[in-house]
């Protein structure tokens, strides 16, 4: 839900939201390379290619790192960063602690 200030509402807690979850559902794809694209795969070299298999399982430890955290993680600095941006951004109060009204 969008903020009457332009801002958004979070459906759930922070600490609930994994920064991976959020990547994945705000980008088209994730297509490194041209065969990574099922549509534009134009190499013969795809079924045995070793940097193909190299850039997928780097992908894919991308991905594990970005699950391990969540938007609460991020947010612990929440001060820090409204100290630097700027000064409309700081009319802006940090996220309540879980628990907190």
């Amino acid at each position: 839900m969008r903020g009457k200030t332009g801002g958004i509402t979070l459906a759930k807690e922070p600490t609930s939201i994994r920064i991976g979850e959020v990547i994945r559902l705000t980008e088209a794809h994730f297509n490194l390379v041209e065969c990574f694209d099922a549509h534009a795969q134009h190499c013969c070299t795809v079924p045995v290619c070793a940097l193909r298999r190299l850039l997928q399982n780097g992908l894919e430890q991308f991905f594990a790192l970005l699950d391990q955290h969540t938007l609460a993680d991020l947010l612990q600095r929440s001060d820090d960063y409204l100290a630097i941006l700027p000064s409309r951004a700081s009319q802006f109060r940090p996220l309540p602690e879980p628990g907190e009204p």
